[in-house]
């Protein structure tokens, strides 16, 4: 079964009650995981229940194998000349490491080969 991992892009329009974020959550129940990047870069958002967002939620440690990934990434895009944000180098890294899908709607994880996709 297919796992899906929810991007912090995706994680506040779903707190914040988007209806695509709403609907897409829907379809994927029981199947979502995030990570401990995106975990971080949302609680430099105050206002949001933490806690009661990921209470369901199973939450994925960057490990060394992810760092390495994400290493590789980097280099790709280097070679390219398409670099992106650190933080999404680190969860492009997680992703394409445990062969998950990304939910986003931050288009710039389309420039990395190799990674399963879905922009709400």
């Amino acid at each position: 079964m297919k796992n899906y991992f929810l991007d912090t892009s995706f994680l506040i329009d779903l707190m914040k009650s988007k209806k695509k974020a709403i609907r897409t959550h829907e379809e994927i129940k029981g199947r979502e995981v995030t990570g401990s990047p995106c975990i971080y870069e949302l609680s430099k958002f105050t206002e949001f229940n933490l806690e009661k967002l990921f209470i369901n939620k199973r939450v994925l440690k960057f490990t060394v194998s992810d760092a390495q990934e994400a290493g590789d990434i980097y280099y790709e895009l280097s070679q390219k000349g398409d670099l992106i944000g650190e933080m999404d180098l680190i969860i492009a890294g997680m992703v394409r490491n445990r062969n998950v899908e990304l939910i986003t709607k931050d288009d710039d994880f389309k420039e990395i080969e190799g990674i399963d996709l879905r922009l709400y």
